[in-house]
C-alpha cells in the first residue's frame, strides 16, 4: 500500500540533498519521523516506509505541505517479501535510491514496548521479535537497495545502534544484543560494499523520541533524566537526529564509513 503526494521546487536554492532519494523505515514517529522531515527539507525525495500506513501518510503529507517530495509505503521490516515490495515502489517512483535509514525496530513483542526482561528469564518469542525487525529488516533493506545502489556506484546506508548497546543495559538483553549486531553487520556492508561507492555508517542516538518517553514513564525505568547528559538535554529528533543524518547523506560525509557515531550529548562520557 502506498500513496505518493509531492509538490515541486521552482528557482530553488540549490540544497544539499537535492536529487537524491532516501529511504526511511520506521519514518511515521519519533526519530524516523524526524529524519524524513529534515532529510526532505535539504532536498531528498523521501520515502516514509513504516507499519502503520496512516502514521506514514501523515508524514508524507506534512512534507509535502512544507515542499517537498515524498511518498508513503506500508512496510513491515521484518517481511523480507514486504520489504521488496516497498524498495520496487521507491524505485517505480523515484528510479533510484541513494539513501537507506534503517531506523525500524520493535522493541520485542508487538502488544508491548521496551519489556524488561533478565537473561535467564527472556522469553524466546521477544527475543526473536527484536531481531526480526532489527538486525534481519537492516539486512533485508541493505539487500534490497544493494543493486541500485551498486549499479550507480553511489549509497549512503545510515543504521540504528543503541547505547544501551554499547553500555549493556541491564534487563534489555535482547535489544543491546541486536543492536550490537547491527554495528557488526555495518562494519562488513562497509568492507564488502565500498568499492561499489557505497558508505555505511551507525548512529547510536540519544533523543527526545516516543520510545524514550514511553521509556521513561515506566515504573523502575533505568533511562536517565536528561540533568545527567553533559549538555543538560536530550536532543530533538528532527533538528539533531535529523541533522546529523543530512549531514551522513551529503557530500560533506562522504568520506565517513565504518563508524559509530554517539549522538548523545556527551553521556557517554559519564560513569
Amino acid at each position: 500500500m502506498s500513496t505518493m503526494a509531492s509538490s515541486q521546487h521552482h528557482g530553488a536554492s540549490l540544497r544539499p540533498l537535492d536529487g537524491k532519494v532516501a529511504v526511511v523505515t520506521g519514518g511515521g514517529r519519533g526519530i524516523g519521523r524526524g529524519v524524513s522531515l529534515r532529510l526532505a527539507r535539504d532536498g531528498a525525495r523521501v520515502v516514509v516506509a513504516t507499519r502503520t500506513a496512516e502514521t506514514g501518510e501523515e508524514v508524507a503529507q506534512e512534507i509535502i505541505r512544507q515542499g517537498g517530495e515524498a511518498l508513503a509505503v506500508a512496510c513491515d521490516v521484518a517481511d523480507p517479501e514486504q520489504v521488496g515490495e516497498m524498495v520496487a515502489q521507491s524505485v517505480d517512483w523515484a528510479g533510484t535510491v541513494h539513501i537507506l535509514v534503517n531506523n525500524a525496530q520493535s522493541f520485542g513483542g508487538r502488544r508491548r514496548s521496551n519489556p524488561r526482561h533478565t537473561i535467564e528469564d527472556y522469553p524466546e518469542e521477544e527475543w526473536l521479535d527484536i531481531l526480526r525487525s532489527g538486525l534481519f529488516g537492516t539486512w533485508y533493506c541493505c539487500r534490497a537497495v544493494f543493486p541500485y545502489m551498486k549499479a550507480q556506484k553511489y549509497g549512503k546506508i545510515i543504521n540504528f545502534g543503541s547505547n544501551n548497546g554499547l553500555y549493556g543495559q541491564p534487563l534489555k538483553v535482547g535489544y543491546n544484543t541486536t543492536k550490537e549486531a547491527i554495528r557488526g553487520f555495518t562494519k562488513t556492508v562497509a568492507r564488502e560494499w565500498g568499492p561499489h561507492g557505497i558508505r555505511a555508517n551507525v548512529v547510536c542516538p540519544a533523543l527526545e523520541s516516543d520510545a524514550m518517553l514511553d521509556a521513561r514513564s515506566r515504573p523502575g525505568s533505568m533511562t536517565a533524566d536528561p540533568s545527567v547528559v553533559p549538555l543538560g538535554y536530550f536532543g530533538d529528533p528532527e533538528r539533531d537526529g535529523g541533522g546529523l543524518i543530512a549531514f551522513l547523506a551529503s557530500e560533506d560525509g562522504d568520506y565517513l564509513s565504518g563508524n559509530t557515531i554517539c549522538l548523545e550529548g556527551g553521556w557517554h562520557f559519564m560513569p
